[in-house]
């Protein structure tokens, strides 16, 4: 039996890991997947990998890949334990970022060692054209034997692998999902209303990229949220409030959600005048009526 993997699932992450295990020429013996759509699209991207269902016999390899949806790593793995060879000596790996490497125990019953391997990468829609996962961070965690192998291929696809401890996995997705996916969502809302205001297309995302671009870079090298900028930062609550006068309810909320999870750490930055500034809290707040909430100064001239 030679280092060969086979990738069990067909998504973006299954695709996309494909295509990069290829242009490193790592031995990839073939795909399978539950959907036949998915296995079309499989074959397109891929002419003469060989594309596998779930129907046994399932190929023999050395490491199983499982890129698969969280909600569905449980039943996949279930269903893929009574199809495969005697699993001795082999290795299976799941790329979920939520799940322990315990989610693969059927398959840790019939020998294999196992791991999880989460990319924390956004993966595009699967393409001719692979990903380039170089410097991205690889968290995993699992059995000795399986983690050496995650470690490998993490370093040979150009991941930074690190260690991970089963028991943080959820904090780490859901660090993963609001600096990721809720980001790209909070862009896309963003945009919209910049067309709104008659940005085309065009403008309003080269506009967005260097707002998001210097955002990000000062958030990156700051503590906290020392380098914020903004009316919130400046204590501009009128500002706010007309902020939120603009917005559509559900957006209102979001933005009313965010700012309340950022007044705690305004007001405990060190340094600031002792002097808090009661400013009206209502506009942070789904009813109409003024509370008060206390904010520090947060500097001039943002």
């Amino acid at each position: 039996m030679g280092r060969d993997y086979i990738i069990v699932g067909a998504g973006r992450c299954g695709l996309g890991l494909a295509g990069v295990m290829r242009r490193a020429a790592i031995p990839l013996a073939g795909i399978v997947s539950r959907s036949p759509s998915s296995r079309r699209r499989a074959r397109r991207l891929f002419p003469g990998l060989p594309v596998y269902s779930l129907r046994p016999p399932l190929p023999d390899a050395w490491c199983y890949l499982i890129a698969v949806a969280d909600d569905a790593l449980a039943a996949v793995a279930s269903a893929l334990t009574p199809r495969l060879p005697p699993m001795a000596g082999r290795v299976a790996v799941h790329t979920s970022g939520f799940h322990p490497a315990s989610a693969l125990e059927p398959l840790r019953q019939t020998g294999a060692a196992v791991a999880s391997l989460h990319p924390l990468f956004p993966f595009p829609p699967p393409s001719a054209d692979p990903p380039t996962l170089e410097g991205a961070v690889a968290a995993i965690e699992g059995d000795p034997a399986a983690v050496r192998v995650s470690f490998s291929l993490a370093r040979q696809l150009g991941m930074r692998p690190r260690r991970l401890a089963a028991a943080d996995k959820p904090l780490y997705h859901a660090a993963a999902a609001v600096a990721g996916n809720l980001t790209h969502i909070l862009l896309a809302l963003a945009r919209e209303m910049l067309l709104r205001t008659g940005f085309s297309r065009s403008q309003a995302n080269t506009a967005l990229a260097t707002l998001v671009g210097g955002s990000c870079h000062q958030a990156l090298l700051a503590r906290g949220l020392e380098r914020l900028s903004g009316p919130l930062a400046r204590a501009d609550m009128r500002t706010v409030e007309a902020h939120l006068a603009a917005l559509p309810e559900d957006l209102a909320a979001v933005y009313r959600a965010i700012a309340r999870a950022a007044l705690p750490h305004l007001v405990s930055r060190p340094g600031f005048p002792g002097m808090a500034a009661s400013i009206g809290a209502g506009a942070l707040t789904a009813s109409s009526s003024y509370a008060s909430v206390t904010l520090m100064p947060y500097g001039e001239g943002r």
